[in-house]
């Protein structure tokens, strides 16, 4: 997979060569039943995305050999950890959808407590039903998260980070929020600072860590280092693969934006006429003339080279194992546009 030119051209090509083969398999995908239990309350009320979707995850997480995350995590707690994980992507979900589809500012101010408000949560009465469920819904959610990682190994050394790579994730939401609102504020810096961290690759990274009895504390900064690229390189290859439908959908925030704003390529006046006209074949098509992906993946072509580098100083974790995860992460993203 490796011997092209670039990464990032390999990637690519196996995508193309492997798409039918690597969309079976995570449509044969059979998701845990703890996570089961919860999706028909979210397909009834809130069910904005599909259960490929779900499966797509499961199948990186952990219905493949080795599934994406620290190699720290003993076997015995592997599954775990990828539950909790794939509670936090539903719980990303559900959130984001408020703040990118529906640009609700009075029901995400409300769901951006909810993690952080768990004895005190109170549910305002001026929320609609449907609302007030999305809210409950969540709170579900975390208590399920919240069950699971304080009774991880080092819950009691790493919790503190957990709350705090929790709390950059919820960040992004309000972040989305802003950029749909107001196009003309969006820089490409920017929107990979704070709209990366809805990847949750970051509190992932620290789910992983609480469950790993023999890390190295001195190889957290460099970890969180490599988390740190790794993470914008998923945000890449979750830009190119959803970008297209975003449009659609009236969501700005994809990076594919901020790039082509960024380069003088597009301006807010010109995201303005599209949400005027609705007219998406144009828009899109200027933008695939003007191969802002190509853009985009030299992008994740660099971050790459940062993360080879860094993985070079961390003992009790196999980064080669962890960057083998990022290039599968991005080729199942681009197998799989259309689709999550």
């Amino acid at each position: 997979m490796l011997q092209n030119e670039t990464v990032i051209s390999a990637v690519c090509t196996y995508a193309d060569t492997e798409r039918g083969l690597l969309r079976e398999g995570i449509a044969a995908v059979e998701l845990p039943e703890e996570f089961v239990a919860v999706l028909p309350e979210y397909e009834e009320h809130f069910g904005e995305r599909n259960r490929f979707l779900w499966q797509w995850c499961w199948k990186i997480l952990y219905d493949q050999e080795p599934g994406f995350g620290f190699s720290s995590v003993p076997q015995a707690c592997r599954r775990d950890a990828a539950l909790v994980k794939l509670f936090i992507i539903l719980a990303t979900t559900v959130t984001d959808d408020v703040s990118d589809r529906h640009q609700n500012r009075r029901l995400l101010e409300v769901m951006l407590q909810v993690p952080f408000r768990r004895d005190d949560l109170t549910v305002p009465d001026d929320l609609a039903p449907e609302e007030a469920h999305r809210v409950r819904y969540l709170a579900a959610l975390f208590d399920e998260i919240y069950a699971r990682v304080e009774a991880a190994p080092r819950w009691a050394e790493f919790g503190d980070l957990f709350f705090f790579d929790l709390a950059q994730t919820w960040n992004s939401f309000r972040y989305a929020y802003l950029i749909n609102r107001h196009p003309e504020v969006i820089s490409h810096a920017e929107n990979l600072s704070y709209n990366s961290h809805n990847m949750t690759i970051y509190i992932c990274g620290t789910v992983d860590a609480l469950y790993s009895p023999d890390l190295m504390k001195e190889d957290l900064p460099h970890l969180r280092e490599l988390v740190w690229f790794g993470q914008q390189m998923i945000r890449i290859g979750n830009w190119v693969g959803t970008w297209e439908r975003e449009v659609g959908e009236g969501d700005y925030s994809s990076g594919v934006m901020s790039w082509a704003l960024s380069h003088g390529l597009i301006t807010p006046a010109d995201i303005a006429a599209h949400r005027a006209s609705g007219d998406d074949n144009a828009f899109l098509s200027y933008l695939r003339a003007a191969k802002v992906e190509e853009r985009l993946m030299e992008e994740w072509e660099e971050d790459h080279r940062q993360v080879r580098e860094i993985g070079r100083r961390i003992r009790s974790v196999d980064a080669a194992e962890y960057i083998w995860g990022l290039e599968t992460l991005m080729a199942y993203f681009l197998a799989c546009r259309g689709l999550i």
